[in-house]
């Protein structure tokens, strides 16, 4: 039997790093906060919030720079 070889998709595991984070240590954060908390590049937090944000998971606050959840999450837990 063949062993199963182990695939890693690396800004899917990003993207949902970031999501747990503000999830569950902050309201919000900034590129530089995200990137500096978990120890990924900057460029890459940006694009993969930006994507986040497009997909409606994330806002940004055009003031202050940081971004937050959006209530999208909980429409996931409730399709049904």
């Amino acid at each position: 039997m063949a062993v199963a070889k182990k695939v890693s998709v690396p800004n899917l595991r990003r993207g949902v790093a970031i999501l747990e984070y503000l999830a569950t240590n902050q309201r919000s954060a900034t590129i530089t906060e995200l990137s500096e908390r978990l120890g990924y590049p900057a460029a890459s937090v940006l694009r993969i919030a930006k994507e986040l944000t497009e997909l409606g998971y994330l806002a940004r606050d055009r003031a202050t720079k940081r971004f937050r959840l959006t209530n999208k999450f909980l429409l996931l837990g409730q399709l049904q």
